[in-house]
């Protein structure tokens, strides 16, 4: 199921019907994600964009922080999950609204930026003009306090 998951959202988007059982839909995507087996949980990092987009507006109603995955799938003991949540990174930054908190993306951003691994700094820097713009939005300037902590020293 795992493995025809994201088609089959895909296609009920289509339509419109990816809403009708979201509830449903979504219990089953949190548990891919959450998953003991690298395998499964690389088909929900795969999907993460895909859900990001279709499931952005109602997370709130339906119990699910896409920016939070990103954050959980960016400190994934698995290199392959890793790097697919880098691939697509500026997916979810490319969404997000100028009133919208960014404080979850910017942990994501960071850790990617001081990951060892050359190939995620690749991956990173390829979209690095969208995510700029988009990690110091309205919301971030307008509610900035000076320099947040994520990282520790």
């Amino acid at each position: 199921m795992a493995d025809i998951f994201g088609v089959v959202i895909e296609r009920l988007a289509r339509v419109d019907l990816h809403l009708e059982y979201k509830d449903q839909f979504i219990a089953y995507y949190k548990e891919v994600c959450d998953h003991s087996e690298e395998s499964i949980r690389m088909r929900g990092v795969y999907n993460l964009p895909c859900m990001n987009l279709l499931y952005k507006h109602c997370q709130g109603e339906i119990g699910i922080s896409f920016a939070s995955l990103y954050l959980q799938f960016s400190d994934d003991e698995c290199f392959d999950v890793r790097h697919c949540a880098a691939l697509s990174l500026h997916e979810a930054f490319k969404l997000i609204e100028d009133d919208e908190d960014t404080a979850t993306l910017r942990k994501v951003f960071l850790s990617y930026v001081l990951d060892t691994s050359r190939e995620i700094h690749l991956v990173i820097n390829n979209n690095l003009d969208l995510m700029i713009l988009k990690y110091g939005n309205k919301h971030h300037l307008e509610n900035f306090k000076g320099r947040t902590p994520y990282i520790d020293s």
